[in-house]
């Protein structure tokens, strides 16, 4: 986007909730009076009051908060169930994944290892190929 391309977004809100918040921005940051602000924008006086009046009363958020950090897994139950099932039949976490693939259930192994520390299962002892 070019200079004027930015300048242009700002200067004609396309969506509603930006349309409000430039409006708010006109009145109260650049005091500018009401009726100059209805004519740009495109709205009556009672609209305008009522922009107003809903902010007051935090019923317009333009900037909601964000919950940082990491989503929480989106595994059913049902896949959960059947991991700590094969686990129980001494199954390792690759071997997990391939039989739950086979059920057309795709889950990678850090995963599967990831619910059966949370589940309280320890590591299985390396396997040698003597």
């Amino acid at each position: 986007m070019t200079q004027t391309d930015i300048s242009l977004y700002f200067a004609n809100p396309t969506t509603p909730d930006h349309r409000k918040y430039e409006v708010l921005r006109a009145l109260f940051l650049e005091k500018l009076p009401q009726k100059e602000v209805t004519e740009k924008f495109g709205y009556t006086n009672y609209t305008v009051q009522a922009i107003i009046r809903d902010f007051r009363q935090g019923k317009l958020i333009f900037f909601p908060q964000k919950k940082p950090g990491p989503k929480d897994r989106t595994i059913s139950e049902e896949a959960k169930t059947k991991i700590i099932s094969l686990r129980k039949q001494n199954l390792s976490a690759e071997d997990i994944c391939t039989q739950l693939l086979s059920e057309n259930i795709k889950i990678s192994s850090r995963t599967v290892e990831r619910i059966l520390e949370d589940e309280g299962f320890s590591k299985l002892t390396r396997r040698t190929n003597k």
